[in-house]
């Protein structure tokens, strides 16, 4: 009896033995933890539960054409080098003819001194100078002082001291011309400058002389004027400086005024003060035609319109 009783208790140590191993393994299995174990069973939904679609990111037209799309065609360098040798192949080329002809044109009025310098160059040589303004307004200064230099030089290889002498005398001629046109250019846009201003005061009414100073003190007295008497004032003014100046009008005081009404009208930005402006040198402009056809008769005048 107490045999099969410790038999029967050594065999459910046994079974209690066996059961703790297996539960054992089956919680600390090598892949897999209890707490993995535990919380994969938690996170797994219930029945009941209503699963929520899950979202799936989405992109926009606008980040697929930011990242995929057409893009700003970039300018190409190979053919804005290309554009850039071939405008600088053009104006060097033109440019090259452009130096030939002006040679070509000195050497010939070089020669044409040179002849006119053995005859009368007193009475002849500023006339034929006069002819070829364009050739030296076109020239560049160190274009004029090359070709100089070039004729100072074919004539001291020829070994023809008289040529030498001759060339020297041309050229000085032509440096004394172009120093003495320079100053009386500048002489004449001084003298028209101020004459157009004076006029240009005359018609606004400003204080331009002794005279209109006081009558212009006046004409501030009489604040009950209105805007015809100050028109009609304005024209009087005009007038009297026009009557006064008439003697200064010439075809160069003509060129300057258009000149400045060119440069107005091709101004990049016209303002209205650039346009009254512009319509007061038109309006002077005519009436100096006016008054230079007052001597010179009708025919003048169709010719100045």
């Amino acid at each position: 009896m107490t045999a099969v009783t410790s038999t029967t208790i050594l065999l459910l140590v046994i079974v209690m033995l066996l059961r703790s191993t297996t539960m054992a393994f089956t919680f600390y299995h090598p892949t897999t933890s209890r707490r993995s174990i535990v919380v994969q069973q938690q996170r797994r939904p219930s029945a009941n539960t209503i699963q929520q679609p899950q979202k799936i990111a989405t992109t926009t037209t606008t980040q697929l054409s930011a990242r995929y799309g057409p893009k700003e065609e970039m300018p190409d360098p190979t053919k804005e080098d290309d554009d850039f040798f071939a405008n600088q192949d053009q104006w060097e080329t033109e440019n090259k003819i452009r130096l030939d002809t002006q040679r070509i044109e000195f050497q010939n009025l070089l020669n044409q001194i040179l002849t006119t310098t053995a005859k009368d160059p007193s009475t002849i040589l500023p006339g034929l100078l006069s002819k070829n303004v364009d050739l030296f307004l076109n020239m560049r200064g160190f274009e004029g002082v090359q070709l100089m230099k070039e004729a100072m030089q074919e004539a001291e290889e020829s070994g023809d001291e008289e040529r030498v002498g001759r060339v020297s005398l041309a050229v000085d001629a032509i440096l004394n011309f172009m120093e003495e046109f320079v100053d009386q250019a500048k002489m004449m846009d001084s003298v028209n400058k101020e004459l157009l201003g004076k006029i240009i005061r005359a018609m606004t009414g400003a204080k331009a002389t002794k005279d209109d100073d006081e009558e212009d003190e006046k004409e501030e007295e009489d604040d009950d004027d209105g805007e015809k008497d100050q028109i009609q004032r304005a024209e009087e003014r005009l007038d009297q400086v026009l009557e006064h100046e008439k003697e200064n009008f010439t075809p160069g005081f003509l060129r300057h005024i258009e000149g400045e009404c060119t440069r107005i009208a091709n101004a990049p930005k016209m303002t209205r003060e650039s346009a009254r402006l512009l319509q007061m040198m038109r309006v002077i402009q005519a009436r100096v035609v006016e008054e230079l056809g007052k001597d010179l008769g009708e025919g003048a005048l169709v010719l100045g319109q």
